[in-house]
């Protein structure tokens, strides 16, 4: 899951950044969350079509609203929900009218952050990557994806059906959007599913045979964070 929280007052952006953690931590949903403090840096991200499953945007005047319809009118592949937050009501009815999926007023406390995020959390791409070719939308669901293969301006998901889809899109973008431990970002060139990794030398053998390149820099590193995974699913298989 993608989170983006924009917010210029720093410490109320950093107390929802706390809770949400807390509370993908207690659920057992993995997800990454980024603050903006400032409204261009997080329409910078849109326009190049980062996806967010949701946005916390504050809103303190109408033409914060006004903008940002805007910009999703543009963009509109990009948002799952959106959450508005403000000190007032005032917005509630344009917020709901853009399409908000919540509204969250300051100051905020934990318990309203859990309400939203359980009612929003089912069904958020917490288990298949969103692929966009043209006119046609599809998902691929993450235990069928072994690898991401970046080649010069597309990335290539090397799936188990035997089917490469292509997408024109950078890998650290892609990165952000596999919000999974099971995904690692192991060379400049591949994210590989870890589930599908049999042996680790040099570079990752998979179960089908193929070999996914590790950075040489980075070898210790990315065997350890390989490592660290398995031995948590051991446990969580043992719990």
């Amino acid at each position: 899951m993608h989170i983006a929280i924009c917010d210029s007052d720093q410490e109320d952006s950093q107390r929802l950044c706390s809770i949400l953690n807390s509370y993908f931590e207690d659920s057992n949903y993995s997800a990454k969350t980024e603050k903006y403090l400032r409204l261009d840096d997080l329409f910078f991200e849109i326009y190049e079509e980062v996806h967010f499953d949701i946005i916390f945007l504050r809103v303190e005047d109408s033409r914060t609203i006004d903008m940002f319809a805007e910009k999703i009118k543009e963009n509109s592949n990009v948002i799952t929900h959106l959450i508005i937050i403000s000190s007032s009501t005032e917005f509630a009815v344009e917020g709901y009218e853009l399409g908000a999926s919540g509204y969250l007023l300051k100051p905020f406390e934990k318990p309203m952050i859990e309400r939203i995020m359980k009612r929003l959390s089912i069904g958020i791409g917490s288990s298949e990557y969103i692929v966009k070719q043209k006119s046609s939308i599809f998902k691929i669901p993450y235990d069928r994806i072994r690898y991401v293969e970046s080649s010069n301006t597309k990335c290539l998901f090397h799936t188990t059906e035997g089917k490469n889809y292509t997408l024109y899109k950078r890998l650290n973008d892609i990165e952000k959007e596999l919000s999974d431990d099971r995904f690692l970002r192991c060379h400049r060139s591949y994210i590989v599913n870890m589930n599908f990794i049999v042996n680790a030398e040099k570079d990752f053998l998979l179960e089908n045979g193929e070999r996914v390149l590790i950075r040489q820099k980075s070898l210790k590193d990315i065997k350890e964070k390989y490592l660290y995974f398995i031995e948590h699913q051991k446990n969580l298989s043992n719990k």
